[in-house]
């Protein structure tokens, strides 16, 4: 019998903080074709989150990737 269960995709939460903007670029332009090569998924960013739990305000872009196990 083969096993019919299905594994969660992992979420990677990323913070951090560009201080430059054309060198970030260069780093997306090279970074997200890596990542689809691997199954994974751009799902959002934001560069003024808002925190419900925990230390705030956090500081920086907030990015999710999606990414298969």
């Amino acid at each position: 019998m083969e096993n019919t269960i299905s594994k969660p995709p992992v979420y990677m939460i990323v913070n951090l903080t560009v201080h430059e903007a054309t060198e970030y670029r260069m780093y997306e332009k090279g970074f997200f074709p890596l990542l689809k090569r691997h199954g994974g998924e751009f799902v959002t960013y934001d560069d003024d989150p808002r925190t419900f739990e925990g230390f705030a305000p956090r500081l920086g872009r907030v990015i999710i990737f999606q990414v298969p196990v």
